[in-house]
C-alpha cells in the first residue's frame, strides 16, 4: 500500500528476482532506487533505467531481501529518488535448512557439499540438529570449513530421542521464514532449494522429489527403487511428503506444532495429513530432488520396513475418524499370495524379485501384523 503522497503515481511493479521477493518501484522520470535496511541501516542505490543491470547495483541488491512495501513509502519532488525500507536478508535469512542427525559422520560432508553447490539465488542457513551422536559430529560441525559459506550451525538436540524432536528443536533455532528439511545421510540435487521455493509461492507445505539410483549401488537400488518423481506418498487418504525432503513456511510449521514427537516412524505422513486437515495447502515439487540413501544391508532393510508397517497401522488408528480406510480383503489376499509365490526360495530368474525387495515387502507386512495384534484390530 502506498501513502497519500504516492496516490498519483501510475506505476507500481512487483516481480521476482531469482525466486526471491524484490519489489522494483519505478515510474516515468524516477530513475533512482534507494533501498534502506530497517535493521542494519545499510543502503543500496541503483539506476532504474534498464533495470536490472549488474553494473547498476544489482550485485549488491542480490545480497538483500525485500520483505514488503511499507505503508509510509514516500518520495519528494523534484528529487527523482525512491526510498524503500526493508529487512536485510543477511540478518534474517530467507531459508533455514534443518538436518536432523544421529551418527552420520561418514555421510554428512556429502550432504553439506551438495548444499554448498545449490543454484539458489537467495540467502540460507544450515542447522545440524544432533539427536545424540557419539561419532564426533559436534566437533566436526563446529570446525567445519563450510561454516561461513553455509551459515552453518550446530544444535544439541540430545534431550529426547527421535527424529521428530531433532527436527522440532532445530526449527526452534531457525531464523528463516521458510524451513527445508533433509537428512544427513542423503544428498540434495543442485536445484533443490530453488525448486522448493518456486512451489512455496503457491503452497504452505511442499513434498520434494526423491530418487534412489544415483546414491546407492545397483543392487541396493533394486530393493526399493525410487524415481525422481517420487517423494509424494499416495495411499487411501491424503497425499504426504517423505521426511527426507519437506519444505514448509515457518509460520505454518509453528501453527500446527511441528512433528509429532511420540512417533518413531511415519511421522512425516502424520505431519502431512495433520497439516492438510488443519487447512494448510499442499504441493508436490518433483524437481526439488533428493538422492535418498537406502539401508545397504538386508537386516537394516528388514528393521526399517517393519517400523514402517507398524506406523501404517498407528496412522490408521489415529486418522480413521477422518476417513482413513483399512486395506480391502482383496488387496490383503493379493499381498499374501505375492509373499508366498515370490519368496527367496524361488530363483530370482523365475520370480523377478530381488531378495532385498522381498525382505522390504515382507517386513512391511510383519510390522502391520505386529501393531494390529498389539492394538487388537485387523489390518494387513
Amino acid at each position: 500500500m502506498l501513502g497519500q503522497d504516492d496516490r498519483s503515481d501510475p506505476l507500481l511493479e512487483s516481480y521476482r528476482l531469482e525466486q526471491r521477493q524484490l519489489v522494483h518501484i519505478a515510474s516515468e522520470g524516477h530513475r533512482f532506487l534507494l533501498l534502506t535496511c530497517r535493521q542494519c541501516g545499510s543502503s543500496i542505490s541503483a539506476d532504474t533505467q534498464g533495470f536490472p543491470q549488474p553494473d547498476k547495483g544489482l550485485d549488491r541488491i542480490r545480497s538483500h531481501t525485500l520483505s514488503h512495501v511499507p505503508s509510509n513509502l514516500r518520495w519528494a519532488p523534484p528529487l527523482t529518488i525512491r526510498t524503500i525500507r526493508y529487512v536485510c536478508s543477511v540478518i534474517a535469512p530467507t531459508v533455514s535448512v534443518i538436518i536432523p542427525c544421529l551418527n552420520v559422520m561418514k555421510y554428512i560432508d556429502v550432504q553439506l557439499v551438495a548444499l554448498s553447490e545449490q543454484n539458489f539465488g537467495g540467502v540460507f542457513e544450515v542447522i545440524v540438529s544432533d539427536n545424540g551422536s557419539t561419532d564426533g559430529l559436534e566437533q566436526h560441525i563446529t570446525n567445519h570449513p563450510l561454516t561461513a559459506e553455509l551459515n552453518l550451525r550446530y544444535v544439541d538436540s540430545s534431550q529426547r530421542a527421535g527424529i521428530s524432536f531433532a527436527r522440532n528443536n532445530g526449527s526452534a533455532y531457525a531464523r528463516g521464514q521458510f524451513l527445508a528439511f533433509c537428512d544427513g545421510d542423503d544428498r540434495v540435487h543442485s536445484s533443490w532449494l530453488t525448486q522448493l521455493l518456486l512451489s512455496a509461492e503457491f503452497a504452505d507445505l511442499i513434498a520434494g522429489g526423491v530418487e534412489s539410483e544415483s546414491i546407492n549401488s545397483s543392487e541396493v537400488h533394486s530393493w526399493r527403487p525410487l524415481a525422481s518423481t517420487d517423494g509424494l506418498v499416495l495411499g487411501r487418504f491424503l497425499p504426504s511428503a517423505m521426511g527426507c525432503n519437506i519444505g514448509i513456511w515457518k509460520r505454518a510449521f509453528d501453527s500446527i506444532g511441528g512433528f509429532d514427537e511420540s512417533m518413531t516412524a511415519g511421522e512425516d505422513v502424520e505431519f502431512s495429513w495433520r497439516a492438510q486437515i488443519s487447512g494448510l495447502s499442499f504441493a508436490h515439487a518433483p524437481k526439488a530432488t533428493v538422492a535418498y540413501r537406502l539401508r545397504s544391508t538386508l537386516s537394516g532393510t528388514w528393521h526399517q520396513t517393519v517400523s514402517y508397517g507398524m506406523a501404517e497401522v498407528e496412522l490408521f488408528l489415529a486418522f480413521r475418524d477422518y476417513g482413513v480406510q483399512r486395506p480391502t480383503m482383496k488387496s490383503s489376499l493379493t499381498t499374501l499370495a505375492g509373499l508366498i509365490l515370490l519368496n527367496p526360495l524361488i530363483p530370482q530368474r523365475l520370480s523377478g524379485m530381488p531378495r532385498g525387495r522381498w525382505i522390504a515387502f515382507a517386513g512391511l507386512q510383519v510390522g502391520k501384523l505386529k501393531c494390529a495384534a498389539r492394538n487388537r484390530t485387523f489390518y494387513f
